[in-house]
């Protein structure tokens, strides 16, 4: 089967995977009962690449909506400062306003980034999950031929025996037909008593 993989050649367009909605293979659960478990190399690459950019999607959106919770909290921290600077005349707290704005704007860069590998993160899954596809289609086909194959020998296997036992079965026919006629003749012919002694003498 792995000499037929490496054959195969196969290529879907990603339109196909757009038009027919193929959801990621790693969680669809029919995907998951045939192909889950398998040992061919190409599919389990394919399957860590997949789970992998999934698993950094899912960390990104953690990291933005930390940083999110940061950036409020560093707002309101501002806004304190700035009534207290405004208002109480804390001129000592300037710097630290300062520093809480530079913050802000490092929080500003780091959301941005977030958000800009968060919208390219769908098509690279998409993309992985073609790719995953596309091995999952060659382990199909390469399994279907040998499995074709072997269904074919097991068939042909199959319909030696049924002739095998055709001939058995006319064979125990013949024979008990035989026996039959060969007691039926010796019964007439010696008597029932006679016969239960040979068969007692010769077939015991």
């Amino acid at each position: 089967m792995e000499k037929l993989f490496k054959k195969l050649n196969v290529d879907i367009e990603y339109d196909i995977l757009l038009k027919n909605k193929i959801p990621l293979l790693i969680e669809n659960k029919e995907w998951g009962q045939i192909f889950g478990s398998t040992k061919n190399k190409e599919i389990q690459k394919d399957k860590a690449a997949l789970l992998e950019l999934v698993s950094k999607e899912k960390e990104t959106v953690r990291k933005l909506e930390n940083i999110k919770a940061d950036k409020k909290r560093m707002m309101a921290k501002i806004i304190t400062l700035s009534d207290e600077i405004n208002n109480n005349n804390k001129v000592e707290n300037i710097s630290i306003l300062e520093e809480s704005q530079q913050e802000i704007n490092r929080m500003n860069e780091e959301i941005d980034d977030l958000m800009f590998e968060l919208e390219m993160m769908p098509r690279s899954i998409r993309e992985a999950n073609l790719k995953l596809l596309e091995s999952t289609v060659k382990c199909a086909y390469s399994e279907l031929v040998e499995k074709e194959e072997e269904l074919e020998k097991i068939n042909r296997e199959l319909s030696e025996l049924r002739e095998k036992l055709r001939d058995y079965i006319a064979r125990k026919c013949d024979n008990e037909e035989r026996i039959n006629r060969i007691y039926s003749f010796l019964h007439n012919s010696l008597g029932n008593e006679k016969l239960n002694e040979l068969d007692g003498d010769i077939l015991k």
